[in-house]
């Protein structure tokens, strides 16, 4: 039997924690030593949408998930700062002070949340792609967990090349601790990404990236308040954001 884990975060702000000690690994340049945390160097966490164009993180990201392409950080890196508590007062306090986003593989699963994930594939004719995990910490001298946000923040998930098919949609599925779940709809309009926004970032912390005939989502569909202007479709706000991270990328 696989053990669920419940301690993620203290693991998690365990190697975080080693990494400061031992430092990063990667150091190429100053742009992908800030921005992509403690990635190894064998991972490359950027993601490219069918336009060509490839994005990196908004905000630092370790990402240590090989079974996925890439999950970035969207949202600019200020809201992420502002969301977490990283304030410029903090920063000029302690110059180091950051957010960080912690993307991994899962360590383990229980049974139990294997049987609950298969449940809603069964029921809903869905296929598994893979699974993990997304946290949010303030580093001011020591990882801080951030369970929760005010408001939305924006993620981008690149699908591998085998996984990009016309006739196929995706979503992705979190488990919660009462042993129900939440659903996140893709809010882009690119066949080679899945963009979701999420404001938990608390319980189990195991997301299962799902696909489904074309469609097969229709009937999940929600509001999901990006602070949307009156008139502004959610495509636009998310074009906004990425136009901002592609000028603060040149």
């Amino acid at each position: 039997m696989k053990k669920m884990i419940k301690f993620g975060k203290v693991l998690v702000a365990v190697l975080l924690a080693g990494s400061m000690i031992l430092g990063s690994s990667v150091q190429a340049n100053a742009w992908r030593a800030w921005v992509d945390g403690k990635t190894p160097e064998e991972y490359e966490n950027r993601v490219t949408g069918s336009d060509g164009i490839t994005l990196r993180p908004s905000a630092m990201c370790t990402f240590l998930n090989p079974t996925i392409n890439a999950l970035i950080p969207i949202s600019p890196y200020y809201l992420v700062d502002e969301m977490t508590g990283t304030t410029d007062a903090l920063k000029a306090i302690y110059p180091e002070a950051h957010s960080e986003v912690y993307v991994m593989t899962p360590e383990s699963i229980s049974d139990g949340a294997y049987t609950l994930f298969q449940n809603v594939e069964r029921s809903l004719g869905l296929t598994r792609v893979a699974f993990t995990t997304l946290y949010l910490f303030k580093y001011d001298g020591s990882y801080v967990p951030v369970p929760t946000t005010e408001k939305l923040l924006q993620f981008r998930i690149g699908l591998k090349k085998e996984w990009i098919r016309e006739d196929k949609d995706y979503a992705l599925v979190e488990l919660n601790f009462d042993g129900t779940v939440n659903y996140y709809l893709d809010i882009d309009d690119d066949k080679a990404t899945v963009t979701f926004a999420t404001n938990n970032f608390t319980g189990y912390n195991i997301y299962a990236l799902e696909s489904g005939p074309k469609g097969c989502f229709a009937g999940w569909e929600q509001e999901i308040d990006l602070g949307l202007r009156n008139g502004v479709s959610k495509q636009t706000v998310i074009n906004e954001a990425i136009a901002e991270l592609l000028k603060a990328q040149q």
